[in-house]
């Protein structure tokens, strides 16, 4: 089994069939994330 997840919120994302375990990281579209990464990104550019 595999699994996808959001390398900033840590929400899964989602799964997938494979014949090891396996995790992969991604960016999600869930508002309250985007909204974080956002902030984080302003905070970084003063």
């Amino acid at each position: 089994m595999g699994i996808i997840v959001c390398k900033h919120c840590q929400s899964t994302i989602a799964t997938f069939d494979s014949e090891r375990l396996i995790t992969y990281y991604s960016d999600c579209r869930q508002p309250e994330c985007l909204e974080l990464r956002k902030e984080i990104k302003e905070k970084q550019e003063c």
